[in-house]
């Protein structure tokens, strides 16, 4: 029959155990709560020309990408300051009620002629980089869920500055010596999805692709 002691050792044993427990379900917790989730995307199908608008099959597109995030808390929009991102995030930006957070990557064209009735929000300057965006987007985001429509060239980075390894050559060969996504085929090339997810303390990012709207 143990003794006293012994009981006593053994509730002690029971107690930390159920604390480790506990501790480790309310860590993980945590960090199932604090995972910001990005998806990412390439503007929709574009007109020729400088700075262009999108074309009937972009404009469908920018409305699938809405359809795509139905039912989810959005919380923030991000496009770059040229027509063919803009447009692409308006619908969702209107749907939502939020202003479209616009990033700074050119001098030239602006949104002053593309007719976006959304609400815009500029980025401080200092964003114009894949990896200072990304380190916005987690800083004021953490835990949450945003949209980046970007470019052929500034998803695949911003796949890496989320820490991920390169969409190239895994997914699309370099052009040029840059990863992008390729141009050829562009009723195929602006399908793109990529839901970037980031945990907060534990785990390595995760990255899905998918396709979106009409595939050819």
């Amino acid at each position: 029959m143990p003794d006293a002691s012994s009981r006593v050792v053994r509730r002690w044993q029971l107690l930390a155990l159920v604390c480790i427990v506990t501790a480790g379900l309310a860590l993980w917790l945590c960090s199932a709560r604090s995972t910001t989730t990005v998806v990412l995307v390439r503007h929709a199908e574009k007109v020729e020309g400088p700075n262009p608008l999108l074309t009937a099959e972009g404009r469908q597109r920018a409305e699938a990408l809405v359809e795509v995030v139905a039912g989810s808390a959005v919380a923030g929009v991000y496009a770059t300051n040229l027509c063919r991102t803009a447009l692409t995030a308006e619908p969702l930006a209107l749907e939502l009620g939020v202003p479209i957070r616009i990033q700074t990557v050119t001098d030239s064209g602006g949104l002053e002629q593309c007719g976006v009735t959304a609400p815009l929000a500029p980025l401080p300057a200092s964003l114009d980089s894949a990896e200072a965006l990304a380190d916005a987007i987690l800083a004021a985001h953490r835990g949450r869920l945003v949209v980046v429509v970007g470019h052929s060239n500034t998803v695949p980075a911003l796949v890496e500055a989320f820490g991920l390894e390169s969409l190239c050559p895994r997914t699309f060969a370099p052009i040029d010596g840059e990863c992008r996504i390729p141009d050829e085929a562009p009723d195929d090339q602006y399908s793109h999805l990529f839901v970037v997810e980031v945990p907060r303390w534990l785990g390595a990012p995760r990255l899905i692709h998918a396709r979106y709207g009409t595939l050819p």
